[in-house]
């Protein structure tokens, strides 16, 4: 299920160049060298595991590298705040991938991987390897002491003067400092923020597929904060100068009125048109008041299902017999949640 932030991410990571040049700016440099970044190109997610389509990566690239003959793997994972299970998350995306080109047939050693986590928001203190995760062997059995590492990239650490100096392409530039700096933010800061990033909004808007990226972060905008389609179109005017900027609102809030934006928003697109019918349905019989009540569950239980798998009986009747007051904690809280048992923590 997607958020807004997965849509803009994985948009950025449909783009070779675009992610070479994030990659070489926010890696470490020794590995940076060690990378031939004109081979990188995209590798199929969906060739990890088919079994498993609610738990891919936001994004896998494949790419040569220097003075070998082999290549290197990058698994990206994306998240929003602190994300404390992150690391037996992005191993288990590792494991996936070595086990397709295992039996794929790929002859000797396998290949290098590289997790990495992609983090904006709040500071992440997530453990970085999930062997911390782990409780520590005895000293007889020290040789079972674990480590499966990954890179985090935590945006949070990386002041918005910094992003703007840095050597990437317009559209990565905005994308960064829009996940970092802008989403939910109040909506004065949200128009001094594109006031700001005057620079990479122009020279976007005159790249080929400027527009479409235009319309991409003016959706982006729409569904992450309350600044309303007509200031923003009067913003986009003043900062890019688009005839078009209209247009571009349009299409944008013409998905907002689809409802798009509460299935992005909590990572509950696929579930929400059917939630809400079948919510609605029952509050006509049953007055407004328990409508509400009764949309929200049948919402929250259609959507769970959608990204937990299939709710056993206790689970049902724990969220069908919830308040008001726990639907709403519940469904904030997806979108950060791994399990059942962290969202039912919350």
């Amino acid at each position: 299920m997607q958020t807004p932030h997965d849509h803009l991410f994985r948009r950025l990571f449909a783009r070779p160049a675009a992610v070479g040049a994030l990659l070489r700016c926010f890696l470490p440099r020794g590995f940076v060298a060690s990378v031939r970044w004109r081979t990188l190109r995209p590798w199929p997610a969906r060739t990890v595991d088919r079994r498993l389509r609610a738990h891919l990566p936001d994004g896998v690239q494949r790419a040569a590298r220097r003075g070998r003959r082999s290549s290197v793997y990058l698994v990206h994972e994306h998240k929003s705040g602190d994300a404390p299970r992150v690391a037996l998350q992005v191993l288990r995306y590792e494991v996936q991938l070595l086990d397709h080109l295992h039996r794929r047939g790929h002859r000797g050693r396998l290949p290098l991987v590289v997790p990495i986590v992609w983090s904006h928001g709040v500071r992440n203190r997530a453990a970085t390897d999930a062997g911390d995760l782990l409780e520590p062997p005895p000293e007889a059995l020290r040789r079972l002491r674990r480590r499966w590492p990954f890179l985090l990239v935590d945006l949070s650490r990386w002041p918005e003067a910094a992003m703007l100096r840095a050597r990437l392409p317009s559209f990565a530039r905005l994308v960064v400092l829009f996940l970092q700096y802008l989403a939910f933010r109040p909506r004065r800061g949200v128009v001094a923020a594109l006031h700001r990033w005057a620079g990479p909004l122009r020279a976007l808007a005159r790249t080929p597929a400027g527009r479409e990226d235009l319309e991409t972060l003016s959706s982006y905008i729409l569904f992450t904060t309350d600044l309303p389609a007509g200031a923003l179109d009067r913003v986009l005017r003043r900062v890019v100068g688009s005839r078009g900027a209209s247009d571009m609102i349009t299409t944008a809030e013409r998905l907002l009125r689809q409802g798009r934006r509460e299935g992005m928003e909590k990572g509950l697109e696929k579930g929400l048109h059917r939630g809400m019918e079948k919510g609605l349905q029952k509050g006509r019989r049953k007055g407004l008041h328990e409508g509400q009540h009764s949309g929200r569950i049948e919402l929250l239980l259609t959507i769970l299902e959608g990204r937990f798998g299939k709710l056993d009986r206790r689970t049902k009747n724990r969220i069908r017999r919830a308040k008001l007051a726990d639907l709403d904690r519940w469904a904030r809280a997806l979108l950060v949640a791994e399990s059942l048992d962290e969202l039912f923590a919350a």
